[in-house]
This record gives C-alpha cells, sequence and structure tokens, in this order.
C-alpha cells in the first residue's frame, strides 16, 4: 500500500513536470523572461527580417541604457548591430522600451538589403512585401491587432492608392523622393495609426518603409502607447471659438483675424509618457501692417477643455511697437513667457527626434 501511494506521488509529480514543460515551451519566445533586448533584437533580424545569420559576422556594435524622464522611468535600450560577410554589410539600430520592441532603422552599408543572405526571403512587390513584414511581425509581437491591418491588404491593389479608414486605424502611403547629383532614391512608407473621430495618433500605429524597394525600417507603437480618453468635451467649432476669445483677451480691441483660413489640427498626443489624450491645436490668422505677428496659437485638451497654452506667433516673434503697430491694439500673450506645450508633449517630439538622430549618427559614423 505504501509502495503503491509512494508511486502515485512520483507519477503525480512527473505529470505537472511535463505539464508545466509543454506550458513554458509554448510561450512566445519573444517574450520569454529569459531573453534580452540584444537577444530580440538578433530575433526580429532572423524572423521578421529574415536574414540568414549564419553567413555573416554579427557585432553588437553600441548598447546604451537609460532611463529618461519623458520615458516615466521606463527603460531605453539602443541596440546597433552590424553584420558583414563578404560583398554584404548592414547596420540595424533598434529602439526597445521596457524590453518591448518599438522600432528599428536598417542601413546597407554596401550593396544592398536587396542582394542581402536571406534564410526567408522579402518579395520584391511593396504590397506582398508589407503583407509579409505583417504577418511576421504579429507572430514576433504575439499581437492580435496587426490582423485587420493585414487582413485590409488583401484589398489592395494599388499601393499609390491604398489610403483608407480601416475600423479605429488609418491606412496612409506616403513616397518621398531624395538623393544627390544624379543619385536619387524613392522611400515608400505604408502606415497603420489608431484613428478616433477624426484624429489620428501617429506614435500608436505600425509603419513600414521602403527604400527603392529595400526594406529599411518597421515600427510598431500601437501596444506600447495607450489612450487615456476617448472622452471629447470641445468639439472643433468650440475649440475655435475658446481661441479666439482667448486671443482677443491679449488685446483692448477687437483683433483683426482676416481671411485666410484658419489652421485645426486633432491629433491623439502624449500628456503622460506613451499616453494619448486627444488635443486641438488652433492657429487663427492675424493682419496687422508692418508686424511681425502673422497669427495667435492656441492649444486645447479636448478631453477636458484646459488650455495648453496661448501665445502670438509670427516671422520673429513679439513684434517691436512700429509705426502703425498700436499698443493697444497690437495683441500680446498674457503670460510673461511664451508658455510650451505640456513637457509630454514635447517628451512625444523629443524621443522622435533623439532616436532618428542617433540612428544617424550611429549608422553615419559606422558608415565612414
Amino acid at each position: 500500500m505504501k509502495l503503491n501511494a509512494h508511486k502515485k506521488k512520483i507519477c503525480a509529480t512527473l505529470a505537472v513536470a511535463v505539464i508545466l514543460a509543454i506550458s513554458l515551451a509554448q510561450v512566445p519566445k519573444a517574450y520569454s523572461a529569459e531573453l534580452t533586448s540584444q537577444e530580440k533584437a538578433l530575433s526580429i533580424i532572423k524572423d521578421v527580417v529574415g536574414l540568414d545569420v549564419t553567413k555573416y559576422n554579427v557585432e553588437l556594435s553600441i548598447y546604451i541604457s537609460e532611463r529618461p524622464d519623458e520615458y516615466g522611468g521606463l527603460q531605453r535600450e539602443i541596440i546597433k548591430y552590424t553584420l558583414s560577410s563578404e560583398g554584404n554589410k548592414v547596420g540595424f539600430v533598434f529602439d526597445f522600451v521596457d524590453k518591448t520592441f518599438w522600432r528599428v532603422d536598417i542601413s546597407p552599408y554596401n550593396g544592398s538589403l536587396l542582394s542581402a543572405y536571406y534564410s526567408k526571403e522579402i518579395p520584391l512587390d511593396t504590397i506582398d512585401a508589407t503583407k509579409v513584414i505583417l504577418q511576421r511581425l504579429q507572430t514576433y509581437q504575439d499581437a492580435s491587432y496587426i490582423q485587420p491591418m493585414l487582413d485590409s491588404m488583401n484589398a489592395v491593389t494599388d499601393i499609390n492608392s491604398a489610403n483608407a479608414i480601416i475600423g479605429n486605424s488609418k491606412r496612409e502611403v506616403n513616397t518621398y523622393t531624395d538623393g544627390f547629383g544624379d543619385k536619387t532614391s524613392t522611400l515608400t512608407t505604408i502606415s497603420f495609426t489608431y484613428y478616433l473621430n477624426g484624429a489620428d495618433a501617429p506614435a500608436k500605429g505600425v509603419s513600414i518603409g521602403f527604400r527603392d524597394g529595400a526594406l529599411e525600417f518597421f515600427r510598431d507603437g500601437w501596444g506600447l502607447f495607450k489612450i487615456g480618453s476617448e472622452n471629447m468635451q470641445i468639439s472643433r467649432e468650440e475649440a475655435i471659438s475658446i481661441a479666439q476669445e482667448q486671443a482677443n483677451r491679449a488685446s483692448t480691441s477687437p483683433l483683426n483675424f482676416g481671411n485666410r483660413p484658419i489652421r485645426v489640427d486633432f491629433k491623439l498626443i502624449p500628456r503622460e509618457p506613451f499616453t494619448l489624450y486627444p488635443f486641438w491645436f488652433i492657429e487663427l490668422p492675424l493682419e496687422y501692417p508692418n508686424s511681425t505677428i502673422t497669427g495667435w496659437q492656441v492649444a486645447i485638451w479636448a478631453d477636458t477643455g484646459k488650455i495648453e497654452y496661448s501665445h502670438p506667433t509670427g516671422i520673429l516673434g513679439t513684434p517691436p511697437n512700429t509705426e502703425g503697430s498700436s499698443p493697444d491694439t497690437q495683441p500680446k500673450s498674457e503670460n510673461s513667457e511664451n508658455p510650451p506645450l505640456s513637457t509630454y508633449l514635447i517628451a512625444a517630439t523629443v524621443i522622435v527626434v533623439a532616436f532618428v538622430a542617433t540612428a544617424a549618427v550611429i549608422l553615419k559614423k559606422r558608415h565612414k
């Protein structure tokens, strides 16, 4: 009896061990606790870009870890891998936030990514290549939000007319041509951004870029950025009215807004790190002869109605009291200093600019 009981305990223990082993094996390796961001970056090169790393000399060129204030204390990791082989050299600059992949920029130093060594080829056709990258990224990120984007691409037959609204995302294609001298190149970007009540969120999206048919970058901020509020307290008309009221409060006489169109931008931008809120940006055109002021800018949070800033704008900033410019009617900011955007609005710009600048410097330095 005791022996049987002992055998049952052993069998039960083995059964639990087997179940645990199976469950651990099914955890996507991109999210395995054992993987570092460097290992995840290599996995992206192999599984998403599809390069055959066994045919390259792989070098971890740069690794930077920091916790910027604008990231709310989250860890940011910048990782550069350089892959070299005979006749082919490619640089990859990654950005991870809190161990989560955000974006990668790819730069071939000699040859082209089209002539790289692949274990998983990328189609030459931009539409097909976009589908392949989306599918691989979805698998790597274990991201269900990519499936509607992937499904929507099945209806696209012409990449130049692919702009559309699909559910809560906005699909947009842009083409840029640049170059030096006789050498020009074309960058085609396909982006899927979160879309709400006419506002898109450039940060919360998935985007892919191809230069002359070769993959140049891809980014996934959809899962990283969150929506803090979808509440719309302030409409477009109310935002314009508030802006005009704010501008008039800065002058003892009604302002001359002129006949030029009012600029109205509606976006979802960060008010907290990686958390987006609806935001109105209004620029009222002003017409004052002999004045450097050309307009009045007001920024309003659409979910609360709070004014983020209100100040004049112009060619040379705040104008002097020149002839034809009366101090009683000349518009002035209500504050002694032109208040900036909120800390996190600036942070959003800093995050993007910092990454692009860092990547450019790293790649350029390596190229030299």
